[in-house]
């Protein structure tokens, strides 16, 4: 067999093999009874539930990426009742067999009388 025929070989077989990297990241904010929400992402989904509780629980998941360097980029600070969560996807990224397997979802549950800002970089992409 040819050397361009077994990386050709190579390729499909890694093509195929389906994995897929996978990472989490979750945080609580023990909040007031009337907190504020910012959520910020060039490029995901967000679902908010609300819940009788005093704090907000954020998870973010994503799907062909990592969390951390090179991969999304996660930042979140709180001042009083007041939650910014930002996750941000790198700009530019190439990676052919994994192009279609990217995903980063937010899910937040919040108490009943959350005011929330959410961005999500796509339309139609946040649920409430």
């Amino acid at each position: 067999m040819s050397r361009l025929n077994l990386l050709y070989l190579t390729l499909a077989a890694a093509a195929c093999s389906g994995i897929v990297s996978a990472a989490e990241w979750t945080k609580t904010y023990t909040t007031g009874a009337a907190p504020e929400l910012r959520i910020d992402t060039n490029d995901g989904a967000v679902t908010v539930r609300v819940w009788d509780e005093n704090r907000i629980e954020a998870r973010i998941i994503t799907r062909g990426w990592d969390i951390g360097p090179g991969g999304v980029h996660i930042t979140e600070h709180q001042a009083g009742d007041h939650v910014d969560v930002e996750a941000r996807v790198p700009e530019f990224h190439f990676d052919v067999f994994n192009m279609h397997n990217r995903s980063l979802r937010i899910e937040l549950q919040v108490p009943r009388s959350t005011r929330a800002d959410v961005h999500t970089g796509e339309i139609g992409r946040a649920h409430v």
